[in-house]
């Protein structure tokens, strides 16, 4: 979103250097979050958390399952064996053979509903040939970094939570609520931990949730400046195949109405959709808080959601992830037949992933691609739907993350997005869940883009402002407090 730059530049003449936004007020941390984070030593707890992420990053929890069937659920012991030091009982759950989810509650008042700490057990494959450190080796290099896959998704976050609720404990923290932590298995390929969240959630009945989908990043928005993005919502999808039948044939003579041509007719036909923009409105929030920051110029513009959406959406849309953001998305992702190079299959298939905003129905918006389809003998075949869903932004836990992941940051804004992909949110949402995603801690642009890529790590400094942060957020949350007193 760097073009942000450049837009403010175009407004120069419209008169809007009178109309600078008020600069936001400096967020003080109420008494009884300090007097918390206070009784902790963080240079010790720094040194045992980075230990610990170095230990649970050599659990080769990789999904799918590949060379270690017990990977996710020596994951799940590891977090119940932090848990049990500070005396805290977990329950781990094998629902499907390798698969397990592991649950943990920290009992409190009850004058609020539980609190859910959310994470994956699972991470995907990593090819050491491509790493300077090995995936799977959990590394403290000189740097300070601790190199492993699932550094950053999602093993630092589950680990946060995991010593967050232990860290309440062992100071007896008196909450007012539950807090109930998940680790889930599956999350990287089927969702099969999260659906069997879902189907007991009567167990659980948490009112807000906390989970991955968000992370600060330096500069990447202005230079300057670190934008720790909230996920509040996350766009629905509709995978479906796009299936062609036809007589199948010898390659060596062409002939009418061939599986493979008629594939690529029907792709060509889906290539008529007309594409509808519109930027989400928690796209126009996150603009207001990092114009606020920024101010001058660029907060005229970027507070003014009429101006945004006058001057500088159509520079916006030239971004690829701002597109994505502001409408439903198709995408070819797989091609599959059953011919050789001298058979000519009788059926050809392409996989197309859609990505929709949440007010869009899946079902609605499949009929729609049927009814581009004016090839003879195709048909499609719904493989998966899920309906997109958004949490509030008005909403306590929202402000407090929002809050805190900035806190004695001058330099960082906070603000919400619409995730293009999903989490296992999705599926807790429907169920009635605030559910938001966040993993506290400021990377570069680079460090991020290791997630799913090569050499992903996560530095000792981070994990521990990310665990400070995130403790401040739960106890601000969970702990019962006079707000007269505050004042």
């Amino acid at each position: 979103m760097r073009t942000l730059l450049t837009v403010v530049s175009l407004f120069a003449p419209l008169g809007l250097l009178g109309c600078v936004p008020k600069a936001p007020a400096a967020f003080v941390a109420p008494d009884h979050v300090r007097a918390v984070r206070d009784q902790i030593d963080w240079d010790e707890a720094g040194e045992k958390a980075s230990a610990q992420m170095a230990d649970y990053l050599r659990i080769e929890s990789v999904n799918p399952i590949t060379s270690n069937p017990t990977g996710q659920r020596d994951a799940a012991q590891f977090l119940a064996d932090i848990l049990a030091e500070d005396g805290i009982r977990s329950d781990i759950i094998e629902y499907r053979p390798g698969h397990v989810n592991l649950i943990a509650t920290l009992p409190g008042s009850g004058e609020q509903a539980p609190l859910c700490l959310l994470s994956h057990l699972d991470v995907v494959p990593g090819d050491a040939e491509h790493w300077d450190n090995p995936p799977y080796s959990g590394t403290v290099d000189d740097e300070g970094r601790i190199w492993g896959r699932g550094a950053l998704d999602m093993k630092s976050l589950g680990l946060m939570e995991a010593l967050t609720m232990s860290y309440l404990a062992r100071l007896n923290v008196p909450l007012n609520r539950d807090i109930i932590l998940l680790a889930v298995s599956d999350e990287e390929v089927d969702n099969t931990g999260a659906r069997w969240v879902a189907d007991n959630w009567d167990d659980f009945g948490c009112s807000h949730l906390i989970n991955e989908g968000g992370i600060g990043v330096e500069d990447a928005l202005f230079d300057g400046q670190a934008a720790y993005f909230i996920s509040v919502g996350e766009k629905g999808t509709a995978w479906v195949d796009i299936v062609a039948t036809g007589e199948p044939s010898h390659g060596s003579t062409p002939l009418p109405d061939q599986s493979p041509d008629r594939l690529i007719s029907a792709l060509s036909d889906l290539e008529r959709r007309k594409v509808r923009y519109r930027i989400p409105e928690p796209m126009y929030e996150l603009l207001d808080a990092v114009g606020r920051h920024q101010r001058g110029l660029t907060g005229a513009v970027l507070t003014r959601p009429f101006w945004v959406r006058t001057l500088a959406k159509g520079k916006l849309l030239r971004e690829p992830a701002v597109r994505a953001t502001a409408s439903n998305t198709c995408n070819v992702t797989g091609l599959l037949g059953a011919g050789s190079h001298n058979t000519v299959s009788g059926r050809s298939v392409a996989h197309y992933d859609c990505r929709l905003q949440p007010e869009t129905e899946p079902e609605a918006f499949v009929d729609e691609l049927r009814d581009l389809i004016r090839t003879e003998g195709v048909h499609i075949e719904e493989v998966g739907l899920v309906q997109g869903s958004w949490s509030p932004i008005d909403d306590p836990l929202y402000e407090a993350i929002a809050n805190y992941v900035t806190e004695d940051q001058p330099d960082a804004v906070a603000g919400p997005v619409l995730s293009v992909g999903f989490t296992d949110s999705i599926l807790l949402r429907p169920l009635g869940v605030h559910a938001y995603g966040i993993a506290p801690i400021r990377i570069t642009q680079d460090e991020a883009f290791s997630m799913h890529g090569h050499n992903e790590y996560i530095r000792e400094d981070d994990l521990r402002d990310g665990l400070y942060r995130l403790l401040s957020i739960v106890t601000d949350q969970a702990t019962t407090t006079d707000p007269q007193a505050e004042r």
